[in-house]
């Protein structure tokens, strides 16, 4: 099914359900702060799914084996009985009865015909706007027969992106962290409707740009494979990402032996209902494990301190953009009186510029740095692109001076 899911960016926490590790615990040497749980991944959140009345299992039992009749007419078959928006491919359908004024229509848009036989019929799929089951009906002097929700439409994709997500290896950097040293990975992919999305648009309005407490307003119509499970390899290292229904994500925590640095994770064979089995090569592509954050000095074994106005370098990591994210908490170190986005481009320095509404000295600022790797796979099912990143986080602390 396809469920629509219109969504708020907001500048803490995932998407619902999508797992940001075990890393939890209180911050050693910083008595006069709580910590929260580390969750400052810009997110789709408050999100409202629509489920729209689209039932694949329902909607694509095209077997016409038993035939459609009108007249003089017969339609035995349509194939294939799937096509994408922008048309143009060749559709054939077979039957009995057609002659020189048979036409063929799909919804209410007509198909050019090919080529034409009493028994078949090839036709150019004609183009439509919008996705979804469409009747097919093929009409001419000796009658008119219509194979009601027959055909569907996919959106073309090209240029767009039909599958988001990320793989993501995070680690809490600097020895003042308490009881939280153990890196995580974890995972999230679903299939969507076609459209023009980047992860770094929930960031930011453009790269090397920073947003204040951003929200990012946007439509995500999510489609459900209808598969309980999906699988991605990247060498030796391989891992399961169970359907959440609850979220309409494929996701997992995993262990941090899971993630492969510097590598391609392959999507494998996946049937969803009624259509072609999708597999993708390099769904999604990571960094390398030599990413490292140089200023701040957030790796360091002493608390660094930081001005509302603060400069970024690192290195290593061979991505294509740098994600940031920080959070100035509140005088209790119970939640975040401001929380700063940016994209950066990987050239190696950022500065991220006073966008605070008020910088009180000797509060705890949590800084998030994410080395991004993208992708540029196709989905053959209908030209889309993948928009599923690997990720490289390293979570750290500092003092506002």
């Amino acid at each position: 099914m396809l469920l629509k899911v219109g969504c708020t960016y907001h500048g803490a926490g995932r998407p619902p359900g999508w797992p940001v590790g075990s890393g939890r615990g209180s911050l050693a040497r910083m008595p006069a702060f709580l910590a929260l749980p580390l969750a400052l991944w810009p997110a789709l959140t408050g999100c409202n799914l629509v489920v729209q009345p689209l039932d694949l299992e329902e909607e694509l039992d095209l077997d016409f084996d038993g035939g459609a009749t009108a007249g003089g007419m017969e339609v035995q078959a349509v194939e294939p009985t799937w096509g994408l928006t922008s048309g143009g491919t060749d559709v054939v359908i077979t039957g009995l009865g057609f002659d020189p004024s048979t036409r063929v229509f799909f919804g209410g848009a007509e198909a050019t015909l090919i080529q034409g036989y009493e028994d078949e019929l090839t036709v150019s799929l004609p183009a439509v706007t919008d996705p979804g089951l469409v009747d097919v009906k093929v009409e001419g002097d000796a009658g008119s027969v219509t194979l009601p929700g027959s055909f569907r439409y996919l959106r073309d994709g090209a240029g767009l992106a039909g599958v988001v997500g990320y793989v993501d290896y995070s680690e809490y950097v600097g020895d003042y962290w308490s009881d939280l040293t153990e890196p995580w990975a974890s995972a999230a992919v679903t299939f969507v409707d076609p459209l023009d999305f980047a992860w770094q648009d929930t960031y930011a309005v453009g790269t090397d740009q920073c947003q204040l407490d951003y929200d990012w307003d946007g439509t995500l119509t999510i489609f459900d494979a209808g598969v309980a499970q999906i699988e991605l390899s990247a060498g030796t290292s391989t891992f399961v990402l169970p359907w959440s229904e609850a979220n309409s994500f494929f996701t997992a925590e995993l262990s941090a032996d899971d993630f492969a640095f510097a590598s391609g994770y392959d999507l494998e064979p996946v049937q969803p209902a009624g259509l072609p089995a999708v597999e993708v090569e390099d769904l999604a592509r990571t960094p390398s494990s030599s990413f490292t954050v140089l200023s701040p000095d957030i790796e360091g074994s002493v608390v660094t301190y930081v001005d509302p106005v603060i400069p970024l370098s690192w290195a290593g990591g061979g991505g294509d953009l740098v994600l940031v994210t920080i959070g100035l908490r509140n005088a209790a170190g119970s939640d975040y009186d401001a929380i700063v986005t940016c994209v950066a481009n990987n050239d190696g320095a950022f500065t991220v510029p006073d966008l605070w509404p008020s910088w009180p000295s000797f509060r705890q600022v949590d800084i998030q740095v994410s080395m991004v790797r993208e992708t540029d796979a196709t989905l053959d099912l209908n030209g889309s692109g993948s928009a599923v990143v690997g990720m490289y986080t390293k979570l750290g602390a500092a003092f506002s001076y």
